[in-house]
């Protein structure tokens, strides 16, 4: 099963105008889920890539933001003995800054803007920033501490962790 919608890119944000993107049975904003989860926090690791996941960036509240290339999809192209300077140039910054890049400025996607002040002024030309393009998909694989503890409780009852742990008398 796929995880697009039917009406990916076919709908758009009228605040941001840009695309509205499925994640679960809903439509969200681009800018706005993402915003909402992370914008204003502060990066403090990165999951390095593998098979199971691609690089991502870890916040401070444990929330988890897939770099994914705009251009593929698949992980952001960072050889493996780079990605120590990149948790060196990320660590700490803030995400303070989001927008939509057009397909037609280039290659579609999602500009996340860092600075190591969450104040930062962008309007500010002399304001120091780091900035990454990545892929719209980035946006609904961004993984939530709150949405993904599974339910532990099922009809009030609790399960044992595994079978045959409950002990006998």
């Amino acid at each position: 099963m796929s995880r697009s919608g039917l009406l990916d890119g076919l709908l758009r944000c009228s605040e941001h105008d840009c695309p509205m993107i499925r994640v679960g049975d809903n439509y969200e904003c681009v800018i706005e889920r993402v915003d909402r989860h992370v914008g204003g926090k502060r990066v403090k690791d990165i999951v390095p890539d593998s098979r199971k996941m691609p690089l991502a960036l870890v916040f401070e509240d444990s929330h988890t933001l897939p770099l994914l290339c705009p251009h593929c999809g698949r992980s952001l192209h960072v050889a493996p003995e780079n990605e120590e300077r990149v948790l060196d140039e990320l660590a700490g910054l803030y995400l303070v800054g989001l927008a939509y890049v057009r397909p037609e400025q280039d290659q579609e996607g999602l500009a996340l803007v860092f600075a190591r002040d969450p104040k930062a002024d962008l309007e500010d030309s002399e304001t120091p920033t780091e900035e990454i393009v990545v892929h719209l998909e980035s946006a609904r694989t961004l993984s939530c501490p709150d949405e993904s503890r599974p339910n532990r409780k099922r009809n009030g009852a609790t399960r044992p962790s595994k079978r045959g742990s409950r002990k006998r008398r």
